[in-house]
């Protein structure tokens, strides 16, 4: 959760103040005392006369961030005897990844949820965002270039 603080003070601090790289290693360090109900409100120093509010800069992202951590930790399950292990919706046989890719190919979040009623929106939402940051291993889709 720290990195995600670190990453929305950086892109905020980017348009008014350029922090040195000792700087940047010091604000890190700091972030990672905080628990994250801490993280939320925090005010950190990184000058004499420069604080940045975490909660102002980063609470959006956090509360986010923290939503998906506790839906996957509910809904995405990897078992070896089904589907080969893939991440799965708890008690379904429906993959993250294949999800993902139907959404990917047109199908919208409420085809989804209309074609699984027996599933919240959350399950859906906590895998789609699962298989988007964890990638399934091998080589890298080709793209199609077009003559320019």
């Amino acid at each position: 959760m720290e990195s995600i603080a670190y990453i929305r003070l950086m892109r905020r601090l980017s348009r008014e103040v350029s922090l040195t790289i000792p700087a940047k290693r010091r604000l890190a360090r700091s972030l990672k005392t905080y628990d994250l109900d801490r993280l939320k409100v925090a005010r950190v120093q990184l000058a004499p006369s420069l604080t940045a509010d975490v909660g102002e800069a980063a609470g959006e992202a956090l509360e986010r961030a923290e939503r998906y951590v506790r839906a996957r930790e509910d809904w995405i399950d990897s078992v070896p005897g089904i589907k080969g292990g893939l991440p799965v919706i708890r008690g379904t046989r429906l993959t993250a990844h294949s999800l993902a890719c139907r959404l990917d190919h047109g199908d919208s979040f409420e085809d989804l949820v209309a074609e699984n009623p027996d599933l919240p929106p959350e399950a859906i939402e906590a895998a789609v965002v699962f298989a988007k940051t964890h990638p399934l291993p091998g080589r890298p889709a080709r793209r199609e270039h077009s003559a320019a």
